[in-house]
């Protein structure tokens, strides 16, 4: 790639399909690794897709952080407006530094009524909740009720 990293890419399965990738940063400062299997399910007009896995990222002072993916929802496939969404939650984990994360998306915001887009999380220290987050996946995003990005004051 344009700044020195390498990647790798390799299909290992075919039913179901599994492809596993790597990614070297410029000089080692990094890599990125791990797997993802598909396996859709089609109705009459949507596509579930349930995405396996896991993904690492490994630091040069020897720190990690393991994440999984979330899911994909398509709906509208043959008919009406096509919408992809992504939903279910997403796992973070650093052992090295006790740090763990969640978030949730297509909850619908706290009544579960509002937007699919929206997003809950939470990270902890040592099992210890040390901030919340929410937000919209297509807007803006808050840490502990403060705003640090939005979509619209870029």
């Amino acid at each position: 790639m344009e700044d020195g990293s390498e990647i790798c890419l390799e299909q290992v399965c075919h039913h179901p399909p599994i492809s596993y990738i790597c990614q070297y940063g410029p000089n080692d400062c990094y890599r990125w690794y791990g797997y993802t299997s598909l396996k859709p399910k089609a109705s009459l007009n949507s596509i579930s897709l349930n995405v396996e896995g896991s993904k690492t990222v490994e630091f040069l002072d020897g720190s990690k952080i393991w994440y999984t993916p979330t899911q994909d929802l398509f709906q509208n496939t043959l008919f009406g407006t096509l919408v992809h969404q992504l939903v279910g939650r997403c796992d973070f984990k650093d052992e090295k530094n006790g740090i763990t994360g969640h978030y949730i998306l297509g909850q619908g915001g706290p009544t579960k009524k509002g937007p699919k887009d929206y997003l809950i999380g939470e990270i902890s220290k040592d099992g210890k909740v040390i901030s919340e987050i929410r937000g919209n996946y297509m807007g803006w995003i808050e840490f502990d009720g403060v705003r640090y990005f939005d979509v619209r004051e870029m």
